[in-house]
C-alpha cells in the first residue's frame, strides 16, 4: 500500500507480511503511521512492514501483530460462541 493513497486518519491493518523481506505498506506510510506490535520478538523477525523502514532510519518505533496463536484460539472461540448463541452457522462433525 502506498502512502499516497491513504487517507490522513486512516485505519490501516496490514496483517499478510510475515518475513523480513515481505511489506504491505511503504516506509512513507510507516513513517505516517502510528503503530504497534503485540510481540516485539516477532515483530523484530517477521515484519518486514517495520523492519525495513526501521533499517531505512525512517521511523524509530512501532506496533506490529504478528499474530499470537493464543489471540487466534480465544478469538475463534468467541466468535464459536456468540455464532452459537445467535443459532448461526453450520455444525461441522471432525
Amino acid at each position: 500500500m502506498h502512502s499516497h493513497a491513504v487517507a490522513d486518519g486512516a485505519h490501516v491493518c496490514a496483517v499478510g507480511a510475515y518475513t523480513a523481506d515481505m511489506r504491505e505498506c511503504d516506509s512513507a506510510l510507516a513513517q505516517r503511521a502510528g503503530v504497534w506490535v503485540d510481540s516485539h520478538e516477532s515483530a523484530w523477525h517477521e515484519a518486514g512492514d517495520l523492519i525495513q523502514p526501521l533499517r531505512e532510519g525512517v521511523i524509530t518505533q512501532a506496533h506490529k501483530s504478528c499474530g499470537l496463536a493464543a489471540q487466534d484460539v480465544a478469538a475463534v472461540r468467541f466468535l464459536a460462541e456468540a455464532a452459537q448463541r445467535a443459532e448461526l452457522g453450520v455444525d461441522v462433525p471432525w
